[in-house]
């Protein structure tokens, strides 16, 4: 079975609490949010998110390579 939380967000540290609270907040500040609900902002938003990205991989492909550039300052 394919592990989708590391093929999408492996670069991010899912249990450095500030690098979550970055991500989550570079992805709202831009309209992406999980389909389902989610009431914690911690690493279960990624994986909520999972789903619609494998849903529209190619639609969520910039702005995870954007996100992904803006975390290592590869601008």
């Amino acid at each position: 079975m394919k592990n989708w939380l590391k093929q999408y967000f492996g670069w991010l540290n899912l249990k450095d609490e500030k690098e979550v609270e970055w991500g989550i907040n570079y992805l709202t500040e831009r309209g992406v949010y999980p389909s389902s609900w989610v009431n914690d902002r911690d690493a279960s938003f990624f994986r909520y998110l999972i789903v619609d990205i494998a849903a529209d991989e190619k639609g969520y492909a910039p702005i995870l390579e954007k996100m992904k550039r803006a975390l290592f300052g590869d601008n």
